[in-house]
């Protein structure tokens, strides 16, 4: 009895804290609110998850509970390996554009055109050796 109220207040305040985030993932918050809301009846009543279990055709209801957490973690996993690859490629972006300013600051500045390509009739300067880098290296 103490473990089952100890675990609806957990689920309570994790179905808050995720309503609290809504704004930074709104989807991933939306279903950790589900989840939290839906476990609540689960926990007040345990042998509600064998009915449901045996109206779907699964034989206990613990095998529910866990074939749910399985499809849960896989869909959280997923959304990581989303925003993982989404900030990589940001930090690609960045540091090429950190690198593209930093030689055009080298060489003198943009060499004519908007983008730091170089001009219409002008061939892109080469760095002078030595300028490449940044520490002495020899």
């Amino acid at each position: 009895m103490i473990f089952q109220l100890l675990l609806l207040v957990a689920l309570g305040m994790i179905a808050i804290y995720a309503h609290f985030q809504r704004k930074r993932s709104p989807y991933v918050s939306a279903l950790v609110v589900i989840i939290g809301l839906l476990g609540l009846p689960l926990v007040s009543d345990p042998d509600l998850a064998n009915r449901i279990a045996k109206s779907v055709g699964i034989g206990r209801g613990a095998d529910l509970i866990l074939y749910c957490f399985v499809l849960v973690t896989l869909i959280a996993i997923f959304n990581l390996h989303l925003r993982f690859r989404a900030t990589e490629q940001r930090l690609t972006r960045i540091v090429r554009d950190a690198a593209i300013t930093r030689a055009e600051l080298a060489h003198g500045g943009n060499t004519g055109s908007p983008d730091g390509a170089a001009g219409a009739g002008q061939a892109p300067q080469a760095p002078a050796d030595g300028d490449i880098g940044t520490g002495d290296r020899g």
